[in-house]
């Protein structure tokens, strides 16, 4: 042995060996193969894909909660509206007065012998008014 700082040569002998450069590179590649594997993105894109079809899920449950919301506020506002439509007004017994095509609020807009339109639920009928109470 000799105390040369790049060893001795014997040790660069067997270094320069074919069959020490083959374990030494196939060393090597093992290490480069175990790194490639550890950086590969199918474990990622598992748990992405998991994770996307869980959120869909999720998705698609919350859209189907705010439809049906939305569809039960939408039929309510439809009761209200029926209920305040003028015809169902009508419907309910009440009528509704025109006095030359305006709506009648008031008794004393109109004299004896005028001519009035009654909207009735069904259809209308011309009266003439015979007295007048205000």
């Amino acid at each position: 042995r000799s105390n040369h700082p790049e060893g001795s040569v014997l040790d660069r002998l067997v270094a320069l060996h074919p069959r020490a450069r083959i374990l030494a590179r196939g060393a090597e590649l093992a290490e480069i193969a175990r790194r490639l594997l550890s950086a590969h993105p199918g474990g990622r894109l598992a748990r992405a894909r998991r994770d996307l079809e869980a959120t869909t899920v999720r998705l698609h449950a919350a859209t189907r909660r705010r439809l049906d919301a939305q569809r039960a506020e939408l039929g309510q506002l439809g009761a209200q509206m029926a209920a305040l439509s003028p015809l169902a007004v009508l419907d309910r017994g009440y009528a509704m007065v025109q006095h030359d095509g305006a709506i009648l609020r008031d008794a004393a807009a109109v004299s004896a012998g005028d001519t009035l339109r009654v909207r009735l639920a069904r259809g209308s009928v011309v009266v003439s008014v015979d007295e007048v109470d205000p």
